[in-house]
């Protein structure tokens, strides 16, 4: 008996003059119904990962490509 009451009253809010009234009801409804969004929230994973240092094995005459601002060059000869 209360079943049929309260799906009689779920009823009468979904056609409520209110729009907020009206919405949560419809949304109540749908979710009852198993149709909706999803309940678990996405996980946004943003991982950055930097090198600490970065070794240039480009050849010597060509011009050297800056990727994500500016890079500190050092000048050294190589050891033999």
């Amino acid at each position: 008996m209360g079943a049929l009451r309260s799906g009689a009253r779920l009823g009468e809010l979904v056609e409520s003059e209110s729009a907020k009234v009206a919405m949560e009801a419809t949304k109540f409804s749908l979710q009852a119904a198993g149709i909706g969004p999803g309940t678990a929230a996405p996980v946004n994973v943003n991982v950055e990962v930097r090198a600490g240092w970065v070794i240039d094995l480009s050849e010597p005459d060509r011009p050297m490509k800056i990727v994500g601002g500016a890079a500190k060059v050092i000048d050294a000869k190589p050891s033999e």
